[in-house]
């Protein structure tokens, strides 16, 4: 029944990359036209470091381009996708095992409800076509008023949940991130969070904790080494 679920899954994957791949050969075969003239309409939504924003067939595009001259180059906007994506299979790659862990222990637990959250990020893949990068992800049920962990407002105003701190530490402290210390702007408070503070967790309409926007969760470059520091630790 695993290996029927697993390859369940494999076509689900199979299926989303091809559709992704399709849409992000249009987005930019249209890219020059004007926005009128283009079969799928680029979206006013908040957040403008990822790029131009499309959704299509279920799917939310982010077109990693430098429009708002924040990177400096389009090579440094789709790098920025790139440290994303790793960033959101990382998580992925945790929130299986934990989810694995959690069902086994449960199964002995009667107070399920006393078991910690997996984070989650949504089904995603990166997209090159023809010199261009295009992050793709799955819709996931979050809006405006579902962030619940970090700041969609480049760190003016400041979410923080403890049940979510929680969830997200296990993660922080298998890949060594470490928590630090930001400064809400609107509240005037000082908070610890274990992710980058754009970096953002909701807790969905369907009761699941997302994450989005971890282009900036790991260091863009490998620390320096130390003689402290002891190498596989």
């Amino acid at each position: 029944m695993k290996d029927i679920f697993f390859l369940f899954l494999q076509d689900i994957q199979k299926e989303f990359i091809e559709t992704a791949g399709s849409i992000v050969k249009t987005i930019v075969n249209e890219s020059a036209l004007p926005d009128d003239l283009k079969s799928i309409k680029k979206l006013d939504l908040k957040g403008v470091a990822g790029g131009e924003k499309y959704i299509s067939k279920g799917i939310y595009f982010k077109y990693a381009i430098d429009w708002m001259n924040i990177y400096g180059t389009d090579q440094f906007a789709a790098k920025a996708a790139g440290a994303e994506m790793r960033a959101l299979r990382c998580v992925n790659s945790v929130s299986l095992r934990e989810a694995e862990r959690m069902r086994r222990e449960c199964e002995n637990d009667v107070d399920q409800d006393s078991e910690p959250d997996v984070v989650i990020a949504p089904l995603s893949t990166v997209v090159d076509y023809m010199g261009q990068r295009i992050i793709a992800s799955a819709l996931i049920a979050i809006n405006d008023d579902t962030l619940i962990y970090g700041s969609a407002d480049q760190g003016q105003h400041i979410e923080f949940d403890e049940t979510a701190h929680r969830a997200i530490q296990s993660f922080a402290n298998h890949f060594h991130l470490a928590t630090h210390k930001v400064f809400d702007r609107t509240a005037h408070r000082e908070l610890s969070l274990s992710i980058a503070v754009d970096s953002e967790l909701h807790r969905g309409t369907d009761g699941r904790l997302y994450i989005v926007d971890a282009a900036r969760m790991f260091p863009p470059t490998y620390p320096p080494m130390h003689r402290w520091v002891v190498p596989g630790k």
